[in-house]
């Protein structure tokens, strides 16, 4: 028994302004804020840098440690609601969602995932503390009025370093209850790529003189034959030419006698 296939597409818009990207803020106290209402939205053509304290504890260093450390990490800069890696943003502020080609793939480079944050010699991890997020847009459209479109989005993270707790003086003594202070960074640019503009202009018209068709008369004139509407013959009037010089003549003989 055959039985028919369904395919059900479901769309989901994210209406609240958190759900979209933003990046960290930092409390009075320095500290990163946890909660998703507390964070920045990313606001078009402004350049930003913001960074907070994590309060870490790495007294006792291990593998499964190092990957927790690295996951908080990821949520503070990406924020808790972070999508997976299959993300899109809008070209246009008012981008149609059944377009698909309105639509631009985020590109996450150097992304940190759990497994790759690592032990060394059992005293630091190996972190990846700081994300880079940067918007490529093009200005599109008439030249006097031009629109500024979305054309790529990278996310990309900072290269690992490792990152050691540091107990220094006479009364450091190491334990679980000792912790401290690392910085997260967060940064958000904008590159313009657009092309240098050039203005098109259209071709010079066509003048085309029409004149009637009695215009030169009573010097050109025309025929017809025998009630024909279409005019088919141009004459010259040699007799009327004739007339108007010796006309043109006497008058310059007589005002020269005057």
């Amino acid at each position: 028994m055959l039985q028919a296939l369904t395919w059900v597409t479901q769309e989901i818009l994210e209406s609240s302004v958190e759900e979209g990207l933003t990046i960290v803020r930092a409390s009075v106290t320095g500290m990163c804020e946890t909660s998703t209402a507390s964070r920045i939205p990313l606001r078009f053509g402004e350049n930003m840098r913001t960074g907070c304290f994590i309060r870490l504890n790495l007294t006792s260093i291990n593998q499964q440690i190092c990957q927790n450390i690295q996951e908080l990490i990821v949520q503070t800069l990406e924020g808790v609601n972070a999508r997976g890696p299959n993300r899109y943003v809008a070209t246009f502020g008012n981008t149609n969602t059944n377009k698909t080609g309105d639509w631009v793939r985020i590109i996450e480079s150097n992304r940190p995932a759990p497994t790759e944050a690592n032990g060394v010699d059992g005293t630091s991890c190996r972190l990846k503390m700081g994300l880079h997020i940067q918007v490529l847009y093009a200005n599109v459209g008439a030249l006097a009025l031009p629109q500024r479109k979305i054309i790529g989005l990278a996310l990309q993270y900072d290269a690992a370093r490792d990152i050691a707790f540091v107990c220094t003086g006479a009364f450091c003594q190491d334990g679980v209850g000792l912790t401290q202070k690392f910085e997260v960074s967060q940064t958000v640019s904008y590159v313009d790529a657009s092309q240098p503009a050039t203005g098109a202009q259209g071709e010079a018209p066509i003048f085309v003189a029409k004149v009637p068709n009695d215009f030169f008369y009573p010097f050109l004139f025309y025929t017809s034959n025998r009630g024909v509407s279409t005019q088919h013959a141009q004459t010259f009037s040699s007799s009327s030419l004739v007339l108007s010089l010796l006309t043109v003549v006497f008058c310059k003989l007589f005002l020269k006698t005057l």
